[in-house]
């Protein structure tokens, strides 16, 4: 029965979209199965809290798995990609078959797994699947961006391929501004769980459903510099309310930076980081650090009208 539910029912489908069958897995993983083991939730990747591989930065602080002072040595890495690929490959991987339709599924995808966000903020894993939460409250607290890194996963191919040399001028612009360690991790890495698709990634999008990301996901293209239009699909229009490079400086939240530790960073800004880092190391890791700017993705009330927290 174990064995059956771990590969039919406890999976990314219903775990994702249905909030009863994520609650009863992690209730399951964390109270009953391999209690007998002290090191369990490293064996099975998750505990009440969520699974360990998708914790936030802000969650692994608060959560106590790294410190404050070890994240700020170590050199910390963060993976994104353009929102509007991220959501078709969400859909691949959590609908219900084939027969769901991309449109019905991010319709239901904003009304049931992003609802406690979009109303409340709420990124804990009880109520907020991870494969939802925005990409920028994985590497941003309070506006700031706290992992020392971010790539594009679009820049991986070319990355995985440049010959590594402990000459920065060796490599391409803007690889070169990663950390070399960063570089020399990436190089020759194989790709091995390529999803295979008849279809292309843009072909999925109507207007309706371009709309639709954009609102759910309109932080990650101001934060990480995505376009908001699709370049292959010309018969789509811009979206509206996109979050301008002013919006994100008024509200003071940095835009990605592929290397902190060379952005030249004055002793005040260093200073700010490391209040930050012990900060999110003491608040609550359930809500989005980031409630002061809500404003910039509301939810709708009962009336129909926008309201802010």
């Amino acid at each position: 029965m174990l064995s059956a539910g771990l590969t039919v029912v406890f999976v990314a489908p219903t775990t994702g979209r249905i909030r009863l069958v994520r609650r009863a897995h992690m209730i399951m993983v964390h109270y009953l199965f391999l209690q007998s083991m002290d090191n369990r939730e490293w064996v099975i990747g998750m505990n009440i809290r969520g699974w360990l591989l998708h914790l936030t930065v802000h969650k692994m602080l608060r959560y106590g798995y790294v410190t404050p002072h070890e994240f700020e040595k170590a050199v910390s890495l963060a993976v994104v990609r353009n929102p509007y690929r991220r959501m078709v490959s969400i859909y691949l991987y959590n609908r219900f078959g084939a027969l769901e339709t991309f449109s019905k599924f991010v319709e239901s995808w904003q009304n049931t797994a992003l609802h406690h966000y979009r109303e409340s903020g709420i990124l804990d894993e009880w109520n907020t699947p991870c494969h939802a939460i925005p990409q920028f409250e994985y590497t941003h607290f309070e506006g700031v961006q706290l992992v020392q890194s971010i790539v594009k996963h679009e820049e991986l191919e070319d990355l995985v391929t440049v010959p590594y040399t402990t000459d920065d001028d060796d490599v391409s612009q803007p690889l070169s501004e990663l950390p070399a360690v960063v570089r020399a991790a990436f190089v020759g890495m194989p790709r091995v769980n390529q999803r295979n698709t008849e279809r292309h990634w843009t072909s999925y999008y109507d207007q309706k459903t371009l709309d639709q990301t954009h609102e759910l996901y309109k932080m990650d293209f101001a934060v990480f510099g995505y376009p908001t239009t699709i370049d292959e699909r010309p018969d789509l229009k811009p979206p509206r309310d996109v979050v301008s490079e002013n919006d994100l400086r008024s509200f003071g939240v940095e835009s990605f930076s592929r290397n902190t530790a060379a952005a030249g960073m004055g002793s005040e800004q260093r200073k700010r980081r490391r209040t930050l880092l012990s900060r999110a190391a003491s608040l609550s890791a359930e809500r989005s650090s980031m409630v002061e700017i809500r404003r910039l993705f509301p939810g709708t009330s009962t009336d129909g009208s926008k309201k802010r927290d």
